[in-house]
């Protein structure tokens, strides 16, 4: 019969394979865009798929220890779990969250050869890695491991639920956008109340543009496609710069001096001056 402790062993193993995953797209992020960016679905700092390839390769070592065949077949099973898992978050989401099309050698845009080459070595050097996260596992004591399963296992489902409402809101906004830009009704960015919240005017209704959560997950997914396109490049790239400016002067001090100039510039250059930061319009 398994045991609790077992249970709870695999369940600390599988966050900490999670966690491991997650600095290493970050890691690459910051690497090649030179930024910092949360490179998850969810909110909090775990992978989940690194941590279900991290079993699978923990599985295949049960079979084989060989290195060649541990890189095979470990590139080859995690491949086809993101493939799975790129197919099934489209069908639930409506939406494409990463795109290996322009990579050489890729199967649909879902996976590519990099990818297999990459889960490959880290098949290949389980037995070592396994070893440090053991060590890891082994300094929380041992009446600590169900407690902190479960902590985890609760964290991760609110997380979950969480993010799934978010995309949940986010196509419901981009719908209703789409439907609007479908009818060739004009979108206006407007801000209004004391937060100066960012709204899309659309005819008489007004539609929050995009959360912060919205935000994330568009710079965690940079290749994100939605069913609602027109929509999304409303939101994202036609209004990039307004909204750029609007976060940048949001609460960015101005001198009377630095008013004077901007106001005579926009005189010579017969233009009405705006102050962004008290505009009701962008």
């Amino acid at each position: 019969m398994i045991s609790l402790d077992f249970v709870a062993d695999i369940i600390i193993t599988f966050f900490v394979f999670s966690f491991c995953g997650w600095l290493f797209e970050c890691a690459i992020s910051l690497f090649r865009d030179h930024e910092l960016v949360n490179r998850g679905f969810l909110n909090g700092p775990y992978c989940p798929i690194y941590g279900c390839g991290a079993m699978l390769f923990l599985l295949i070592m049960l079979w084989t220890d060989r290195p060649l065949e541990l890189f095979f077949f470990g590139g080859l099973f995690a491949c086809t779990l993101e493939y799975i898992t790129s197919w099934f978050m489209e069908k639930i989401y409506k939406a494409r969250w990463w795109d290996y099309s322009n990579w050489p050698f890729n199967i649909n845009g879902r996976v590519c050869l990099y990818g297999f080459l990459t889960f490959g070595a880290f098949s290949a050097l389980m037995p070592f890695i396994k070893k440090g996260i053991d060590w890891l596992v082994a300094l929380i004591p041992d009446n600590h491991h169900i407690t902190i399963a479960l902590i985890l296992l609760i964290i991760f489902i609110i997380d979950f639920i969480y993010s799934n409402h978010v995309i949940a809101k986010f196509n419901r906004t981009l719908r209703k956008i789409q439907k609007q830009l479908n009818a060739n009704f004009p979108i206006n960015i407007i801000n209004r109340g004391k937060r100066r919240v960012l709204y899309l005017k659309l005819g008489k209704n007004k539609v929050s543009l995009l959360t912060w959560q919205q935000r994330r997950l568009l710079n965690a997914f940079p290749d994100f496609k939605s069913k609602y396109d027109k929509a999304l490049k409303a939101v994202t790239t036609k209004n990039k710069e307004r909204i750029d400016r609007f976060q940048k002067n949001r609460f960015k001090p101005i001198t009377n001096e630095e008013l004077s100039r901007a106001k005579a510039k926009a005189k010579r250059e017969g233009k009405k001056y705006i102050d962004e930061r008290k505009s009701n319009k962008y």
